[in-house]
Formats: C-alpha cells, structure tokens, sequence
C-alpha cells in the first residue's frame, strides 16, 4: 500500500492504545473487546478527525492554500481540530456553523467547542440547521478568491477520498498492533456518520489483505443513505488505491440504536419559593374572586386559571394564577414581590355582606421548586407512582401527588415556554424533595438554574411580566392577554370599562420587537424606540433570547402601525439600532413543546 506517494503532514500522537476492556468483556461474556483510543490523537485535545486532517492539511499546502473552509454542527470536533490544524500551519479558517440540534442557545453556542474555535483565531458563521452546508462554504470560498486569497473547502466530517487516507493508515496501525499483542481482530465497530472513517477502513483492510470486518454503527436518522454514503466513498478508495474487486460488500451499516441525539436540552430545576401564597377558605372566596378576576373562577377542582385583578378603569394591578383545590378552597399565587399588595387588594374588597371567607398568607408554609424542560416529566416519573402524563395531568391542571412519602401539589404550569411543574412542598420537607429529583435527573444531567434564565425564555415566548409590561395604565387588550377576560362570567371589578375598551377598539397594543442582529446587545428595559426621528415608545422588559439568538424587547405601539413598512430603531446608550415589529411569541408559537 502506497501511502507516502500522498502528502501528510504529522499531527497525531500515533499509534493511538489499543486497550483492553477486561471487565466489559467478562460482563457480556463473549468476545475479547479492545478500544482503540483514538480520542488520544492529541490535536486541540484529540480525536478522531485528526487523522483525516493530517491528509487534507497537507493537500491544502500542496494546493498553495492559504485559507481553510469547513462545516459541521455547533460543538462539532472535526471543526474544532480543523481551527486547531489551521492554527498550528498559519493558515485562515472559516467555520460554517450548523444549528441541527435541539439545544442551539446559551452556553451551547458561546462554550466548549466554540470557545475554542475563536481561541484558534477562526472565523464563525453560525446558520440554520436546514442550510445547504455545500453552498455555504462555496459561498464562503468565492469571498475568499474575491479577496484574492486561496481557499481549501474539507468537507464535514473531512470525508472524502483523501480525508479517508487517515482510515486507510489507521487500518495498517491496527493490523500492526494487533500482531505485536499476539491477537486477531474480529471485528471493528465504530459510529458511522459522513462515512469517511468506515470507507477508509474497509479499503484498509481490504488492501492489506486482512480478514477483519468493518462494522459501522449509524448516528443519523437514516440508515441506507449512510450506507449508501459510505459505499460510494469507498467505491472511490477502492479506485484511487487500484484495490481489486468489488468492495460494496464489505460496507455493513446497522441503525436502530440512535436515541434523542446529543443536544437535547436537559430539565431543569430552579427554586421559586419566593412566589406569594395567599389561601382563601369558605363559602365566601369563589364569590370574591369573581369581583376581583377578570376570568372566570368557577372551573372544576384541580383547574388552574391565569387571570389579572382590575381597577375600576381596567387597569392591571394584579397577574395571578388561582387554583381551585376543592369546592370552598383557592390558592392565589403571586409574583415574589406582590404578594402585599395582592393580599392587600383582596382583604381591601371584602364587603360586610359576603359569605364567610378566611384569607390567609401561606407563603412561608410552602416552598416550591420548579421543574421544566424537555425530559422533566422523565424526571418526576421517576420518583413518583403517581400519573404525570398529559392524560392524567393536562396543562393547567393540579393534583396532589406522592413524591418519597411526601404530599406535593404538582401544578403543571411553565413560565419558561417548555414542558414544566410547579411542586408546592412543605417548607419542612423540601429538602428531601429536591434530592430526591436531583438524584433522578442526574440520567438526564438536570441543572439548576435562576431567574434570569427564566426572564430570557419567557421573553422568547411574548410572557408580560407585571410592573415591567403591564400595569395600571394598560387594560388587558392592550397587553395581549383579552384570552384572560371573560366578560360573561359576572360582575368584576373593571369590567364595564373593559365592555367599552372592546367596542371602542384599542389604540396601542404591546408588540415584540427584535433589535440589531444575533450579537449580544446590553438592553435594560427602559431605551426609547423611535420611529422617523421621533421617540414613540419605550421597551418595556428586554434581554437576549438565547434560543432564538435574537435581542428582544416589548413595546407598545400605535395599532395601527404595520410591521412590514415600519423602521424602527432602539436607542442603546446614545446609539439607534435598528428594530423591527416580530410575530408576538418567537419561540415554539404552536406550543408543542409545553406538552
């Protein structure tokens, strides 16, 4: 086999170990199970793609490149080593960055891989996970030749006939290795993606005459075009390498044993025992809720019901959820620094005549813990016999449930925009609580996290927080919440100004707006939005949605004011960006993900 008449530079620490694993092996009890530790290369601390680069790097140079191009997903190694390769030869780097996962935000996009792709001084473009990946680096090269420089394009994974070379060595290594240890390998069964380690180890092995089989084990979703990948690769190997014979039999790719894939977004616990806590007890507190919220109260027991409490004008002064946990009993819970002045505006409308009623702040007796995202109903099921299903336990519902022999009342209720509880515990048992989902999320690596992560995802969602985006100067229509308003359920207080808000038609209406680009602006709450020169509102709450890597901010806008022929700027410390009026939610509109 004819290697050195292909250019190669060294960057790999090879031979790689070829381990054995004498307790897997024992535990299975069948086969000797060897692993070969190409996680050890030691490029920008190792992998596999190393190999492949020592090949495409040195036909690069041959080339008279000066810039390197690839692609690959947001936290991709193969990018990764190729900025560190670029790094160590001199050369420019552009990465084609590919959001194909379903955790694209936060640290996912500014840690690991990433930060040590900007370390090596490439150049990022980050892009949907639908793009034409092809046409992106094409695209990148023309910039590249337009500037007069020399560009290189490797593909993702570095597979093609000469990144394969890398495979192709590597199969003679472990032939090697495999007569200084006295064995014979079998089998080699490795992950099979863009196909470019397995077609080189097929022609590998095939060159040197060797009786070992290659199995490749597939990570996508789609098992035949894999194949089908990986066998005109090495069809190409086959070719250059002047190997007899048809070698489409050696390719064997198995699916079936891809799961959810890597970037799916953990659950997450956070502590929200500051929420307020107001019970209201007797033949009194359904009639006094029906005065104060603007929704109706009168749903069967375990319902949860979003509403706001009104002044005589229709103003906010209250956002609240209310759950009803019997016929005579309601627990109103509060923002954390409401809870006064909701237990205030309660007490402060009761009137002589009304039926008994015992209002009382539990705030203190009740800690709460919320728990959300994608894999949090994996997460509660785990310590609980209980039925946590979306049958069992729809969206804006309550039940009791056992968790460890404690009584906790699971509200499924979300702020975050994703599947999620709100565990009400007592406040003496919260500990045992919190361990015992910390200790079952750790499959799912659950983290904590705190209030601003909250703020970031509810504004991806258009969720109004109070004093912030609504207040006593806007009614509910103004502030997009008129599904709360039910102006058939009764007297409330505000309620005929609402009627005549209605048939008059509002004047303005919170909006979103999306503000400059992807980069991270400092936004506050409080920059004045202008449009032609003239200021005309100012953004309400704001901050960077880090899901849909956009700068948000809410404002209200003239109604009539139409999203597709208005500019706009924010003023952003003595600078105007531009902004433009963006669908209300921008984030799972449809609300699939809080199921």
């Amino acid at each position: 086999m004819q290697l050195a008449r292909y250019p190669r530079l060294r960057f790999a620490h090879l031979p790689t170990p070829l381990e054995p694993l004498e307790r897997l092996s024992r535990d299975v009890g069948g086969p000797r199970i060897y692993v070969k530790r190409d996680d050890c290369t030691g490029l920008a601390f190792g992998g596999n793609k190393t190999r492949k680069l020592e090949f495409l790097m040195a036909d690069g140079l041959a080339h008279g490149a000066d810039t390197v191009i690839t692609a690959g997903g947001i936290q991709s190694n193969h990018v990764r080593q190729t900025a560190a390769a670029a790094a160590r030869l001199g050369v420019d780097c552009e990465l084609v960055l590919t959001r194909n996962v379903p955790w694209n935000g936060g640290d996912y996009e500014e840690a690991g891989n990433v930060q040590l792709d900007r370390l090596f001084g490439a150049k990022l473009h980050f892009h949907p996970g639908d793009i034409d990946r092809d046409a992106a680096m094409d695209e990148i090269a023309g910039w590249v030749h337009a500037r007069g420089g020399r560009p290189y394009v490797i593909p993702v994974g570095g597979s093609n006939p000469v990144g394969a070379l890398g495979y192709v060595a590597c199969a003679l290594e472990l032939e090697n290795q495999a007569n200084d240890l006295g064995i014979e390998i079998d089998y080699v069964v490795h992950a099979s993606s863009s196909g470019g380690t397995q077609a080189g180890l097929v022609s590998g092995f095939r060159a040197i005459n060797s009786s070992t089989r290659v199995i490749g084990i597939d990570v996508d979703a789609d098992t035949e075009a894999v194949a089908a990948d990986v066998g005109r690769l090495a069809q190409a190997m086959a070719e250059q390498l002047d190997l007899p014979g048809d070698i489409a039999d050696d390719v064997v790719v198995k699916g079936g044993y891809a799961g959810e894939s890597y970037g799916v977004p953990t659950a997450g616990m956070i502590d929200m025992s500051s929420f307020g806590k107001i019970d209201l007890k007797g033949p009194g507190a359904l009639p006094l809720l029906q005065r104060l919220a603007c929704n109706d109260m009168d749903r069967p027991v375990g319902a949860v019901i979003y509403t706001q409490f009104l002044d005589q004008p229709g103003g906010i002064v209250g956002d609240v959820t209310v759950t009803r946990l019997a016929d005579d009993h309601f627990r109103v819970i509060s923002g954390s620094a409401y809870v006064d002045s909701d237990l205030g505006w309660i007490r402060s409308h009761l009137k002589a005549d009304d039926p008994p009623v015992d209002i009382r702040d539990v705030t203190e007796d009740f800690a709460v813990i919320g728990l959300c995202g994608p894999r949090s109903r994996d997460v509660l099921s785990a310590v609980t016999d209980s039925d946590v299903s979306d049958a069992a336990m729809a969206y804006m519902t309550a039940r009791a449930i056992d968790i460890n022999g404690i009584d906790v009342l699971a509200q499924r209720v979300s702020y975050t925009g994703a599947l999620g509880w709100e565990l009400y515990v007592p406040a003496d048992r919260v500990v045992f609580v919190w361990d015992c989902l910390w200790q079952a999320g750790r499959e799912s690596d659950v983290k904590a996290y705190g209030y601003k992560a909250v703020d970031a995802l509810r504004l991806e969602k258009g969720y109004a927080a109070l004093t912030s985006d609504i207040t006593a100067s806007e009614n509910p229509y103004e502030a997009r919440l008129g599904f709360c308003v039910n102006l058939e359920a009764g007297e409330f207080i505000g309620r005929q100004a609402l009627r005549q808000k209605k048939a008059d038609g509002i004047q303005q209406r919170l909006r979103t707006l999306v503000i400059g680009g992807e980069d991270y602006l400092t936004l506050y709450g409080g920059e004045a939005v202008v449009c032609e020169g003239q200021v005309i509102s100012r953004l309400r709450s704001a901050g960077y949605g880090y899901t849909v890597r956009k700068n948000i901010g809410f404002a209200y806008l003239p109604v009539d004011m139409d999203p597709e022929k208005t500019k706009l700027e924010v003023e952003i410390f003595g600078e105007n960006v531009a902004a433009e009026i963006a669908p209300d939610v921008l984030y799972d509109s449809t609300g699939e993900a809080i199921k």
